[in-house]
């Protein structure tokens, strides 16, 4: 369940999207990778009304599974990647460009049913609220604060073929035709036409989907910036370098692969790990006119290569 900020509840856009997906006869198998939502209400709190949205039980996320640091294999990359793949071709084709795909939006869970939830969760842990002296106490906070209730590393010894992907998170999409504000997308996942300001469209998806494959396969990012107590300027210079100096190699794509399969297990396969390398640079083209369609990357070999 994710519940919205009081201040953030009268904005209806997410709900609207979600709503516009739930009611489409697009008979489309990308429906089934991208989160399902079953109801809605509001509650009122201290702080205002909060609009409550209620999903698809899901076990993980891949951010999670990025910390786990558990090597990868090319099937595993392969399933996951055609997974989201169909998610976002699906959103791409229901107008929707989403804007922040990451780590932490792709969510995880497995084939098998879910028979009881309370066995993915952790015991409550109540932890109550303290005020700090001089600060005046009112009702606008609650009287207790209580942990995440995840239980973590339940995916880490699935094998990737019992694995279910869904892309969740649909608070910063747009729609195709009204792509009008600055998309939230992580830095280091912004495609470079958002550094430089410039007009942006879903390719800008296709770029992120890249960073966030390179990501989900190496367990690093491709663009590690550091943010904190940086100015946003110098942030922007440091990851337009990083850009150039990881995709304008004047050999070709040797460098990448290089770098790639120094981050891959050895036995990932000489094959695979070329083609993933081409798989991921046809994402990763700073031009936004260059970047292939959803469709296309379903129909490249790497993703359609035999287990």
């Amino acid at each position: 369940m994710k519940i919205l900020k009081a201040n953030a509840s009268a904005d209806w856009k997410e709900l609207s999207i979600l709503r516009h997906m739930a009611d489409s006869d697009l008979d489309h198998p990308g429906k089934e990778h991208v989160i399902e939502l079953l109801d809605h209400f509001y509650h009122a709190g201290p702080n205002g009304t909060h609009l409550c949205l209620v999903f698809t039980v899901m076990i993980s996320d891949v951010q999670e599974m990025i910390v786990t640091w558990t090597p990868r294999q090319a099937g595993y990359v392969r399933s996951m990647s055609r997974q989201i793949l169909l998610g976002l071709d699906f959103l791409h084709r229901s107008d929707i460009v989403h804007c922040d795909l990451q780590p932490g939006n792709i969510m995880v869970s497995v084939t098998d049913a879910i028979e009881n939830s309370e066995d993915l969760l952790e015991p409550p842990q109540f932890s109550p609220v303290r005020w700090l002296e001089g600060v005046t106490k009112d009702d606008s906070v609650p009287e207790y604060l209580m942990p995440s209730q995840r239980r973590y590393n339940q995916l880490k010894n699935v094998h990737h073929s019992r694995l279910v992907v869904k892309i969740g998170d649909l608070g910063g999409a747009q729609f195709r035709r009204r792509c009008d504000e600055r998309p939230v997308t992580p830095l280091s996942l912004r495609a470079p036409e958002i550094i430089h300001g410039c007009p942006w469209d879903w390719t800008i998806d296709i770029w992120a989907l890249g960073c966030l494959i390179f990501e989900l396969a190496t367990n690093e990012p491709l663009f590690p910036l550091g943010t904190f107590g940086i100015p946003r300027e110098e942030v922007n210079k440091e990851h337009l370098e990083l850009i150039d100096e990881q995709l304008s190699d004047p050999a070709g794509q040797g460098g990448f692969v290089a770098y790639l399969a120094e981050r891959l297990p050895d036995d990932f396969g000489a094959e695979d790990v070329q083609g993933l390398a081409k798989f991921l640079l046809l994402m990763l083209r700073v031009s936004p006119g260059e970047r292939p369609s959803t469709k296309a990357l379903l129909d490249h070999a790497f993703t359609v290569a035999v287990p």
